[in-house]
């Protein structure tokens, strides 16, 4: 049997809001660069574009699979 899990949902949504807003991707802005040459990382003014996600699910370890599932359709389930 696995652990209960460590967080709670509303934590793990907490957790990739706090993520997706103050974390860029290393290999999403290295990759984009290589291949158009534009850097937004080095940008010094806010960006011109939104992602609206669909989905999103938040584990760390196996006892988080269960319920990792935080928003479908733009919806949050949490």
């Amino acid at each position: 049997m696995s652990a209960p899990p460590a967080r709670a949902r509303d934590q793990r949504k907490h957790d990739a809001l706090d993520r997706l807003e103050n974390e860029v991707p290393a290999d999403l802005g290295d990759a984009f660069a290589d291949r158009t040459g534009f850097d937004p990382r080095t940008l010094t003014t806010p960006y011109a574009y939104r992602v609206h996600p669909r989905r999103v699910q938040a584990w760390r370890e196996s006892n988080e699979l269960d319920g990792r599932l935080l928003m479908r359709d733009g919806t949050w389930l949490v």
